[in-house]
């Protein structure tokens, strides 16, 4: 995607590749669906992404107001390496730790970005 016919995702990713902590979202994958049954069957492996990131705190003001959970951490992670759109229920793994994504409050116009709220977990 491009603004103005500058590819700002590729920008940001070049800009930052190497300067950030590995990331991991993985994605619980149904398998396939069975009609008889209407139900998905077992055993299909998680889909896995990689890319890079941070993990840093809320600002106090959207914890104070209730725009963002308290038991929650701010997640910033770099979109186009990262090829998928995070949804909730993700998990995302930096540092040796697990965040479950519970919110997709922030996403930049031309998706360079990606920020999720994840609880630990």
């Amino acid at each position: 995607m491009s603004i103005f016919g500058v590819d700002i995702q590729g920008i940001v990713s070049d800009a930052f590749s190497g300067q950030l902590k590995p990331v991991t979202l993985t994605r619980e994958n149904k398998g396939d669906y069975d009609p008889p049954t209407d139900s998905y069957r077992d055993g299909a492996d998680p889909d896995t992404y990689t890319t890079e990131g941070i993990v840093e705190d809320w600002a106090a003001y959207l914890v104070e107001s209730g725009a963002v959970e308290a038991n929650t951490r701010k997640i910033l992670m770099i979109a186009k390496p990262l090829g998928t759109e995070p949804k909730q229920g993700d998990t995302i793994t930096i540092e040796g730790d697990s965040y479950m994504v519970v919110g997709i409050p922030e996403r930049d116009p031309d998706t360079a970005t990606w920020v999720v709220q994840g609880r630990v977990g």
